[in-house]
């Protein structure tokens, strides 16, 4: 709870000091949302993530990485809150723009499909994430290495897929 309110202090300095578009406003914008997600203050982080967003689209525009990446972290709200089809919605637009603006094996493209591939597990839709899941490990394997921290989560979250699989 102190750290909440210590992060909200700072927003609301940097917001009165800096301005609302200031890129330190928003790093910090950012970093109370995802405290908020973590302590499951889903409602504030979704309003945050949201602001954060609408910011990045106007200064940034949509394809931008942090724009991209600020469209992810508002679809792990959604899933969190298990409001699926909005999550899908922002999962694939996030993967799509970081396909399309950094390629398809980009580290940030590959947390994506790895992002979209849990919430599709999640929904219980196991060949759409299992897919996903390949692509992520294929690629990390390739681009980071096999003992990359990423590729190593990739690999555990396709092998735990692939147990549900076969439990089924």
């Amino acid at each position: 709870m102190a750290r909440l309110l210590l992060s909200r202090r700072c927003l609301e300095g940097r917001e009165r000091v800096l301005g609302g578009k200031h890129r330190d406003t928003l790093g910090e914008m950012n970093n109370l949302a995802t405290l908020c997600q973590r302590e499951e203050r889903y409602e504030e982080a979704e309003r945050l993530y949201t602001q954060l967003l609408a910011a990045f689209e106007e200064i940034l525009g949509p394809d931008h990485p942090h724009t991209l990446g600020s469209t992810s972290n508002l679809a792990g709200v959604h899933e969190s809150q298990g409001r699926f089809a909005e999550a899908e919605r922002l999962s694939k637009r996030s993967l799509r723009g970081f396909e399309r603006t950094l390629g398809p094996e980009h580290p940030r493209t590959l947390v994506a499909a790895n992002n979209l591939a849990s919430l599709y597990e999640a929904m219980e839709r196991y060949g759409e994430s299992q897919a996903l899941y390949e692509f992520a490990v294929s690629g990390a394997e390739k681009v980071l290495g096999p003992t990359h921290p990423h590729t190593k989560l990739f690999r555990d979250n396709l092998a735990k897929l692939r147990g549900k699989m076969e439990a089924a």
